[in-house]
């Protein structure tokens, strides 16, 4: 009938994009098991999750950074009340430092206004918010050690609860698993 086959034309799909993506996590040396986890958090999907991975990690920040930067990230949004559309325009600004060794006053103000606590996290961590001193201490401890400090420092935000929201992506991504899974079955027939 037409809904089995919108249906099972749906699963195929799912899997095709997870297969997909699965072969450009692996190209990092990531999968989708650490993305699932990622995704648990309040405002980022599976693809969310993977597209910010692939992107940190092919500016060569080492996965352990990457992962806590994501989710340092994604817990301090949602703690200032934002969501899921502000992630990865934070995250540019975080690909900007690392990828020009260097912290200019737009990119500082274009992170405060996705990440409102910015400005405290960086007196904390460093000591300043100016960013010309910034840039001394990023060319003192290496861009990797900066970025680190930082987001250790906005790892303290304390976790911020999903709510309804969360519980809905985590659904939707649990859906696209089990229909991926049908997919793959299909493929394999």
């Amino acid at each position: 009938t037409l809904p089995t086959l919108l249906a099972a034309g749906k699963a195929y799909k799912d899997y095709a994009e997870l297969e997909k993506l699965e072969k450009g996590l692996t190209r990092y040396g990531e999968s989708l098991q650490t993305v699932r986890e990622i995704a648990k958090l309040p405002n980022i999907g599976v693809f969310d999750a993977a597209k910010s991975l692939i992107s940190l990690k092919a500016m060569k920040m080492n996965g352990d950074l990457a992962t806590r930067s994501i989710k340092a990230f994604a817990n301090a949004i949602t703690d200032a009340g934002g969501s899921a559309v502000d992630l990865d325009p934070a995250l540019v600004n975080l690909r900007q430092f690392k990828s020009t060794r260097h912290i200019n006053q737009v990119d500082v103000r274009q992170l405060s206004a996705r990440i409102p606590q910015t400005m405290d996290v960086l007196q904390n961590a460093f000591g300043t918010q100016d960013v010309e001193e910034l840039n001394k201490q990023m060319k003192i401890l290496g861009t990797d050690p900066f970025i680190d400090k930082f987001i250790t420092e906005l790892e303290k935000i304390p976790k911020a609860g999903g709510g309804a929201a969360t519980a809905m992506e985590q659904v939707g991504d649990s859906f696209l698993f089990i229909s991926a899974s049908i997919g793959k079955g299909i493929d394999k027939s």
